[in-house]
């Protein structure tokens, strides 16, 4: 009871607070300052609850009071708290806003309390109202946000989907009790058109109106979702992308359904001739359109892009063939099924003046009679052309240039008219060869040309007349074979030109067809068989027709009456046989008969029957006539005498091959500036189906001929670089034909020469372009260059040419994979030209030498050309002798190069009878080295390196020379050489001269000077490897060479003087003195006036060099070795002139001079040969043997020295024997000089040695010595052989007395072992070698 009594009183309280604070905040209080006013303040919503969230902070807005007046006075409302226990509401005294002004939560603690009551009060002029307002304070269960299972969602829906269809189900949760968890769903944005709605209970998403993808093909869905919470709702967000499905609904459409176009005829392939362009409302594969030719007249003839409808030409179109075309197009789109469209392109072909006209014929001929009126029709020209309107059109007209009297002219019509009444035969010259042109009207116009003859002819005023008279007779044998004359008839016209030519002709005969007559001579010659039983006789009425002029029946004739009698041959019927065929004139019968016989040619097979004796057999050619052949098709050949056929004569019949025809039909096209293009196109496309194994011989000569014609062409500027590359280029590829068939195309027609003279000419004229000095042309087989240099500025030139490129260079490499190369050196164009500023320089490298093969050579010399040859020329001019040389490089062709021998060549146009050849003059080998070979040449021409092979063995022949052991035998002769002529003048010196004041003897001297010149002479052999004074030792080498040689001369000289001359008295008038000063102007100053005169000539002939370094050809091209070379005379006629024409000359002297002093000697008497002989004997084989050997030496060193390359073209093994046995010869030669000359002066002179002796012994015991045998008794020649011991000197003596008072020896004491010192001091005084007594030049 006492719970329930608080309960009670509990609520009773409550309910009593309840009341209290209703009645506090919701009632109102309304007061006015001013009596009588009627107007009040109302507060608007009374009354006023508000509800506050726990966890509300300051300045939480929850609420707005407002109060107004209530009879519309619009006075300013201000609003204030009347009481706020808690003092934790903030009043917007304007506008009566409410908010926290302390936090929530510290006001219901501190309070302990969530029910509040605040008055307000609003106030205004005079009036003010008050009112309560309650604030609850509330606890929010509403505490999650709700949540989607995914915040974006992707679904594809089809175009075609019908309202209501289904796409989509979206799903959010929220955790929350009550409303609080419960949650909807809504379409806040992406959908404009409203196509979609989404049930707000469950999430599903359908389609609510017509999709249509053309217009939108996505939408971005935002989806919102919000919770039912009581005090405040959350929501949050997802998306849906929605992808609209396009279906293929729509078919592509063309922009027109008919198109027109036009093209150019002749435009290339590829050229575009119209854009076509559909479209596809569709997207992607359904609007993927793909564009087709189906159909139309020019389906074939155009091509269209699938993906881009570009029509373009896949022909080329010609308007004389086809002028429209139409095409039936379709598109097409990839989609399932696809849908297509159709459409129409007509396509008008525009004509293009690409036709030029054509003349019916390619020569026209006519005739006029001399006198015609002017205005005479002579001919008509018809030409026509295929092209349209104005590009059809023809103009005719005659060159002047033909015609520059103007003696006719032409119509438009095409007549050609006599353009003078005064039109003249003359005999010389009565053809007209006119240029007719005929050009059409297009822009530019096309012209063809053609040849018309126009021959003049005489009146015809007399009748040709026989002077046989008008009857003959004529008898011949039965045997007389086919085409034996049987009269020669002849008849005159007085006539001039076609009226004065006359033809013959049987007018009757009865001898049925047995004879003919030649239509030309007159000549009445048998044509069948006239074997028969018995004599017969036979009439024949020839007629002879004259040309007539040129009026139709204007030709005059006269007839002879020949009588054939044709006599039996016995011995045509010989056993009462007759043979098949006539007899030969001889009187003998054959049976002759050529067996049938296959022959195969450029003109295709054929097959001969058998065939009598003289019987000319003829076979339809097969394939047809050959152009410009007006006879028939016909092949023909003769069966001969022997019985042996003649070769065919085809040259009516057309070629067998494609490819020969078509060249044969350029060939015979007349080539000018018009269609010079033309024909090189046609040419060019032929040389496509060029092969080496199927090019005939007709085929290069074809393309010769019509290379000519092109290249003889005054060409257009503009064309002419095209054209001449064409040739460049067809020549190249005509290279790569066998040899054997360019061979034989060579003989037939010079076509390798006329090939390469074209191309020659092409580099010397192909136009450089004008910001540009220089051209190259590369083909297979041939480079072009060219340049335009100023010949002052120029200081050479360098090319060099690799496996695939070319290039210009400063200098030649010394190792470089170049095939080949070609410097020009600096003073090529200095010494050449003076007048021209700005010269050409052609350059050509050839990379086959099929079109250069010299036959000749390659028999004799086995010699092979490399494959590399360059041309060099300068454009105008013949660059001859220069110095320095060209130098051109050559790739080493070979691996096998101990087996070949190089050669520098040129190639002569003018060898083996014109048709060219292979020459070395003014060419030599310079260098080889490992990978190169270098050469020189001084002039500029076409050059090559030719290889012969050394042989089978390993070694080439000449490797056997060793150089080695003939310098050791050279040196080691040498030094010997020296040393024994210098002990021979020592011992000359020695042995001739006594003490004070005495001087040496003539003949003593003449010795010593041809020691010192032998001595000089060796010591500049010996300098001859030294180049660094090259000049000055070849000069001094052959200087001392001549003086040996003429001092030799000098020897023979003085004992011809002596020894023969001396019993002559006349001779003695000359002395020894006058004979020695002439000897040292003839050994000493010749060879200075020969030297001399060769400097001179030299310094004259500007490139001229006489002396210089030789270098000697070895055939061991071992790049490690250096090449043997020498300083000595450089030009082989000047060796041979100013040294080995003079050593011969020598040496014949020399022995003509020992022959004529042993036959002087022979006649002597023996008593006074007793004591001369033997020493003149040993002088003269002394004589001989210098002669001989020293001559023979320098020959043979000479001989070493020639280039045998040069002279025998190849080094034979005979010839590198002879070349080595020259080199031992000339060693062991020169070996032997100097011990020659020490062996016959000194050790086999008796009087020499006893000399020696006796002044080395006691010099003063010598001379009374001889004192003493001058005063012998049996000499008898005291008082005249007394020596004088101060001066060395004899009496005056004259050589009768000495002869005459010599008494006579008995022939056994003839031998020396019998002779006394004195007598043998006698003798040699008497037989000195240069008769000493005669010294003092008294006598």
């Amino acid at each position: 009871p006492t719970r329930l009594t608080m309960l009670l009183l509990l609520l009773l309280i409550a309910q009593t607070r309840l009341c209290v604070s209703q009645d506090v905040c919701h009632g109102q209080r309304n007061s006015s300052d001013f009596a009588g006013v009627s107007d009040t303040l109302a507060w608007v919503g009374d009354p006023y609850d508000f509800d506050v969230l726990r966890g509300s902070l300051i300045g939480f807005g929850f609420g707005h009071i407002e109060a107004e007046h209530t009879n519309s006075i619009n006075n300013t409302i201000s609003y204030s708290r009347a009481s706020d226990p808690h003092d934790f509401v903030d009043l917007n005294f304007g506008n009566g806003d409410l908010k926290l002004k302390r936090n929530i939560d510290d006001v219901v603690v501190e309070s302990n309390q969530t029910e509040f009551c605040v008055t307000f009060i609003a106030f205004t002029l005079g009036l003010n109202t008050q009112i309560g307002v309650g604030i609850h304070v509330k606890t929010d269960n509403n505490q999650n946000v709700p949540q989607f299972s995914k915040t974006q969602y992707n679904v594809l829906v089809s175009e075609h989907a019908t309202n209501g269809t289904a796409i989509l189900t979206v799903s959010a949760s929220d955790p929350d009790p009550g409303d609080a968890g419960r949650v909807t769903y809504n379409i806040i944005s992406g959908d404009n058109g409203d196509h979609f709605s989404i049930d707000p209970n469950s999430g599903n998403i359908s389609v609510s109106s017509c999709l249509h993808y053309h217009l939108q093909a996505a939408y971005n869905l935002t989806i919102l979702v919000r919770d039912h919470g009581m005090f405040s709702q959350k929501s949050s967000t997802a998306y849906v992308y929605v992808t609209v499905l396009d279906i293929n609904d729509y078919s592509p459409q063309f922009a027109l359904p008919v198109y027109a176009a036009s093209i150019l005829e002749g435009a290339t392939l590829g050229t575009t001739v119209i854009d076509v362009t559909a479209y596809d409302l569709d997207t992607g594969l359904n609007g993927l359109l793909k564009y087709a030719i189906t159909g139309g007249s020019g389906m074939n003839s155009f091509f269209i892009n699938a993906s881009s409808g570009a029509i373009t030409t896949a022909v080329l179109l010609d308007f004389e063939i086809t002028k429209f075309y139409n095409l039936t197009l379709s598109v097409s789109d990839a989609g399932r099924p696809s849908h297509s469209n159709k459409a129409v392109v007509n396509v008008a072909v525009i004509d293009r003046n690409d036709n030029a006209p054509k003349f019916s014929q390619t020569n026209y001929y006519g005739k006029v009679t001399e006198l015609t009126p002017a205005g005479t029709v002579v001919l008509t020209v018809t030409a026509t052309d295929i092209d349209s309107l104005t590009n059809g059109m023809i103009n005719f007209s005659i060159d002047p240039i033909t015609d520059p009297d103007g003696t006719f002219r032409i119509t438009s019509d095409g007549d050609i008219r006599v353009n003078t009444s005064s039109l003249t035969y003359h005999a010389d010259s009565h053809f007209y060869f006119l240029s007719v042109t005929a050009a059409d009207r297009g822009y530019p116009p096309l012209l063809t040309t053609s040849t018309v003859i126009i021959e003049v002819f005489a009146l015809n005023k007399y009748a040709p007349q026989f002077v046989n008279g008008s009857a003959a007779a004529v008898q011949i044998f039965e045997s007389s074979g086919i085409g034996f004359e049987v009269a020669k008839l002849f008849a005159n016209d007085r006539d001039m030109g076609k009226a004065g030519e006359i033809t013959y002709s049987i007018l009757s005969d009865n001898s049925s067809g047995r004879f003919a007559v030649n239509s030309t001579s007159g000549a009445l010659l048998v044509q069948d068989n006239l074997q028969q039983q018995t004599d017969q006789s036979f009439q024949l009425v020839i007629l002879a027709k004259d040309g007539g002029s040129a009026q139709a029946n204007s030709s005059k004739s006269s007839t002879i009456t020949v009588t054939v009698i044709v006599q039996l041959n016995c011995e045509t019927h010989l056993n009462n046989r007759v043979w098949s065929n006539a007899c030969r004139n001889q009187g003998k019968c054959i049976r002759g008969v050529c067996l049938a016989q296959n022959t195969t040619d450029a003109t295709g097979n054929y097959s001969w029957p058998s065939s009598q004796v003289g019987v000319i057999a003829t076979i339809m050619c097969p394939f047809g006539r050959r152009l410009r052949v007006e006879d028939c098709a016909e092949a023909f050949r003769l069966c001969t005498g022997n019985q042996s056929w003649l070769q065919p004569n085809t040259t009516r019949c057309q070629y067998a091959s494609p490819i020969t025809r078509r060249l044969h039909t350029i060939s015979i096209i007349s080539v000018n500036q018009s269609n010079a293009a033309f024909v090189a196109a046609q040419l060019s496309e032929t040389a496509e189906y060029f092969s080496p194994n199927t090019t005939t011989p007709d085929d290069i000569n074809l393309v010769a001929d019509i290379v000519d014609n092109i290249v003889q062409t005054n060409l257009t500027k503009r064309e002419t670089a095209k054209i001449f590359e064409i040739v460049v280029n067809v020549t190249s590829r005509l290279m790569n034909s066998h040899r054997d068939v360019i061979r034989e195309s060579e003989l037939a027609s010079n076509s390798s020469r006329r090939l390469i003279h074209n191309v020659e000419l092409i580099a010397e004229n192909f136009p450089i372009s004008s910001n540009s000095t220089s051209l190259a042309i590369e083909t297979e087989n041939i480079v072009v260059y060219a340049t335009e240099v100023n010949h002052r500025n120029f200081d050479g030139l360098t090319f060099l040419k690799y496996q695939s490129d070319y290039q210009r260079a400063e200098a030649l490499p010394p190792e470089s994979p170049v095939l080949s190369a070609i410097e020009l050196p600096s003073r090529l164009l200095s010494e050449n030209l003076q007048e021209d500023l700005t010269v050409r320089i052609s350059l050509i490298f050839y990379n086959s030498n099929s079109m250069f093969r010299d036959e000749t050579l390659e028999r004799r010399a086995k010699s092979l050309p490399s494959n590399e040859i360059i041309a060099a020329s300068v454009k105008g001019k013949n660059i001859e002798r220069l110095s320095p040389p060209v130098q051109f490089l050559f790739h080493r062709f070979t691996t096998s190069d101990d087996n070949y021998f190089p050669h520098c060549y040129f190639w002569d146009s003018t060898k083996n009878d014109e048709y060219g050849g292979w020459n070395s003059e003014g060419c030599e080998l310079a260098e080889v080295t490992d990978t190169t070979i270098t050469c020189h040449c001084n002039h500029l021409t076409s050059f090559s390196v030719l290889v012969t092979p050394c042989g089978s063995g390993s070694n080439c022949p000449c490797r056997n020379v060793d150089d080695h052991r003939l310098v050791i035998i050279s040196y080691v002769g040498c030094a010997l050489s020296l040393a024994s002529i210098t002990a021979t003048i020592v011992c000359l010196s020695l042995a001739k001269c006594c003490r004070r004041g005495e001087r040496l003897s003539e003949t003593v001297k003449i010795h010593i000077n041809l020691c010192v010149s032998l001595i000089l002479s060796i010591i500049a052999f010996l300098s001859i490897r030294d180049s660094s004074l090259c000049y000055a030792t070849a000069l001094g080498l052959h200087y001392f060479l001549l003086s040996s040689v003429m001092w030799m001369m000098v020897e023979g000289i003085a004992v011809f003087r002596d020894i023969v001359l001396v019993f002559q008295s006349k001779w003695l008038l000359c002395g020894k003195r006058k004979f020695y000063q002439i000897a040292v102007f003839g050994g000493w100053g010749f060879p200075l006036v020969v030297t001399a005169t060769l400097i001179t000539a030299q310094s004259v002939l500007d490139d001229s060099e006489f002396y210089g370094l030789v270098k000697i050809r070895r055939n061991d091209w071992n790049p490690k070795k250096v090449d043997l070379s020498y300083c000595w005379i450089t030009n082989n006629f000047v060796l041979l002139g100013t040294f080995s024409i003079p050593v011969l000359f020598v040496i014949m002297f020399n022995i003509i001079v020992v022959v004529k002093v042993m036959i002087v000697l022979k006649k002597r008497d023996d008593s006074r040969a007793r004591i001369t002989n033997a020493g003149r004997v040993n002088r003269l084989r002394a004589l001989l043997l210098f002669s001989s050997l020293f001559g023979l030496t320098w020959l043979f060193g000479a001989a070493t020295l020639f280039d045998y390359d040069k002279i025998l073209f190849s080094h034979s093994t005979t010839q590198c024997s002879v070349l080595k046995v020259f080199h031992y010869l000339f060693a062991i030669c020169n070996s032997l000089q100097g011990f020659s000359i020490l062996l016959f002066y000194v050790i086999l002179s008796k009087k020499t040695r006893r000399q020696i002796a006796q002044r080395i012994v006691s010099p003063r015991t010598t001379v009374r010595n001889i004192n003493r045998h001058f005063y012998n008794k049996k000499t008898g020649l005291r008082s005249r052989f007394e020596l004088n011991e101060q001066t060395c000197r004899t009496p005056p003596l004259t050589l009768e007395a000495v002869l005459t008072e010599t008494p006579a020896v008995s022939e056994k004491n003839e031998t020396t072992d019998n002779k006394t010192d004195n007598d043998l001091v006698s003798e040699d005084i008497l037989t000195g070698v240069n008769l000493e007594m005669y010294s003092n030049d008294s006598t």
